[in-house]
């Protein structure tokens, strides 16, 4: 058999080494099946969360969201304030602010970022960036960071810093306190708000000029999101437990939703909603609640927005994103590892996985070893 010849070995150890042959031939056979083609064009999509003590976890989103790797990044690193990525070029990019201190009692000196390569997985450069850090966003070609200066920094302006090199390469004014930054999908407007200013601001990234100032809002600005067509704004308030809606052409806020049904209102921080969402299509508008664990779902369709349900979770939620196609809808309770977070699908709105506790994540999809796609901290509109 196979043209094997052992004259040495007794016969029975003979038939024994060549029915282990076989055995072995036909296990790699199977696996060989099994495994895609190093080149079948087949696409991957994985969730990257960054979580305190410095790693990346990355999960199969076609497979359960199973663990696929740990990539330890920054051993002991705490206090993250944001995630992004640009599939232009291959790279993630994760703020933190080094003395783990969101507050005036304890300042950091100075934030930092950290540049990663996706392919290598290996950190292409740490920068710092004085006086903080804070939810940044980039433009898709990955040429530009629009960095929030911190919302405890006492500022009033955000960074732009090259995306390449990590180097700044000027400042925008706006508000007191710059906090959260989002890009369009095109990259050519940024938006950004201060914790301490009730307006929207709107960045030509061409000429890194505010060209449009949308509210005011009735209270300070927080978390957002806004629809593919950029025609309205969903924004978060301080004292609101629900949202407002603005025009982002006039400029002009349209009107003001509250939660409703058997839910109190957190009494125990000044943004009883943070964190909202919109699903790719534009449909549905997923939005924390801080007192209670739920996330509720507005219909879009309508207007103003109107509550279609109540989507019971592990804990109150600080944060919402979704995936790119929209099959998955992530409410994050806080930045404790310890304290998994519920996977929603968001069809029937029920649980079918859990991840890291973390609010800093996003989806990267690869085909033939390339990042072909990639999502954003946010859950913002996708579909024209």
């Amino acid at each position: 058999m196979f043209g094997l010849r052992y004259p040495s070995l007794p016969a029975r150890l003979r038939r024994l080494f060549l029915s282990s042959a076989v055995a072995l031939l036909l296990l790699a056979s199977a696996d060989a099946a099994d495994a895609p083609p190093a080149n079948s064009g087949a696409e991957k999509h994985y969730l990257y969360v960054a979580a305190d003590g410095g790693n990346i976890l990355v999960y199969d989103m076609d497979d359960g969201h199973k663990l696929v790797k740990t990539i330890a990044f920054a051993p002991g690193l705490t206090d993250l304030k944001g995630i992004c990525a640009s599939a232009a070029t291959g790279r993630m990019y994760i703020s933190n602010n080094n003395n783990g201190g969101s507050s005036v009692e304890h300042p950091v000196n100075p934030g930092t970022m950290f540049c990663l390569d996706l392919l290598t997985d290996q950190v292409l450069w740490k920068k710092p960036y004085e006086p903080g850090v804070d939810r940044m966003a980039m433009t898709a070609d990955g040429k530009k960071i629009y960095m929030p200066t911190w919302e405890f920094g006492g500022t009033d302006y955000n960074l732009v810093i090259d995306g390449l090199t990590g180097n700044v390469l000027g400042k925008i004014q706006v508000g007191a306190a710059p906090h959260d930054n989002l890009c369009n999908l095109s990259g050519s407007h940024c938006y950004m708000i201060c914790a301490q200013t009730n307006l929207l601001y709107i960045v030509d990234t061409a000429t890194d000029r505010v060209i449009q100032r949308v509210g005011p809002f009735r209270d300070d600005c927080r978390p957002f999101t806004f629809d593919a067509q950029e025609s309205r704004v969903y924004m978060q308030v301080d004292h609101l437990f629900g949202f407002q809606v603005a025009d982002l052409a006039t400029g002009k806020v349209l009107s003001t939703v509250q939660i409703t049904g058997p839910f109190k209102e957190s009494t125990t921080t000044t943004h009883p909603s943070h964190g909202i969402a919109l699903t790719p299509d534009g449909r549905e508008l997923w939005v924390c609640d801080a007192g209670n664990p739920y996330i509720h779902v507005f219909d879009t369709t309508v207007s103003p927005p109107k509550q279609i349900a109540d989507v019971q979770v592990g804990a109150p939620t600080h944060w919402v994103t979704c995936s790119i196609d929209g099959r998955f809808v992530y409410p994050m309770y806080g930045d404790d590892p310890k304290k998994p977070i519920d996977v929603i699908d968001a069809r029937t709105r029920k649980k079918v996985g859990s991840v890291i506790g973390s609010r800093q994540m996003m989806e990267v999809d690869f085909r033939d070893g390339k990042v072909i796609r990639v999502g954003d901290q946010y859950g913002l509109g996708r579909a024209h």
